[in-house]
């Protein structure tokens, strides 16, 4: 069966995703050290465990392998203590999980990707919308491109703010009504 984006538009989303992850992979056989590839690997891994490209058993392992690595080789790394804090938190450990963001947090607060995962970490497990708020708000604040705009939607929508969420998406759809995710 030959792949065509035509007949299964998802996976076109999953493509470069796996495309990183190869290149990853190549990158680590000359340089089994290189900090930026152990990142990427271990991010690219969950997208595609994330959105159902991979299965968890195919992904989190490699995943998790990276980002343990990475924290190793790299300790004032926040990108390398992030990556091992999403591991923990997609397996239920969530003291370690927490540990890790705040880490990473520590060593670059003014980094909005983390304020990001943070928020939604505070979101989806301890169901604490006032901290969620904060950290997402923050990332706004530190990039206020619409990914992260959608981000802190993502928080209103399961603190069940409906309306605040509609105020703040309608003006990113009416700037760019291609834009799928607001």
């Amino acid at each position: 069966m030959t792949y065509s984006p035509d007949k299964y538009p998802g996976k076109a989303v999953g493509a470069p995703w796996e495309e990183t992850v190869w290149a990853a992979d190549a990158l680590l056989k000359t340089d089994p050290e290189n900090h930026a590839a152990l990142i990427s690997l271990s991010d690219h891994l969950v997208l595609l465990w994330c959105f159902g490209f991979y299965s968890r058993g195919r992904a989190m392992p490699r995943a998790r392998a990276a980002a343990e690595k990475a924290v190793a080789l790299y300790p004032k790394s926040a990108d390398a203590h992030r990556v091992l804090a999403v591991q923990n938190f997609s397996d239920w450990r969530y003291t370690e999980a927490d540990a890790g963001y705040l880490k990473a947090l520590e060593l670059a607060p003014e980094n909005a990707l983390l304020h990001h995962y943070y928020a939604l970490y505070q979101s989806a497990v301890r169901r604490d919308y006032t901290p969620a708020y904060r950290y997402s708000r923050r990332s706004v604040e530190l990039d206020p491109s619409p990914g992260m705009i959608v981000g802190l939607s993502s928080i209103m929508y399961f603190a069940q703010d409906f309306e605040d969420m509609i105020d703040l998406l309608v003006p990113l759809i009416e700037r760019d009504p291609e834009f799928g995710s607001a």
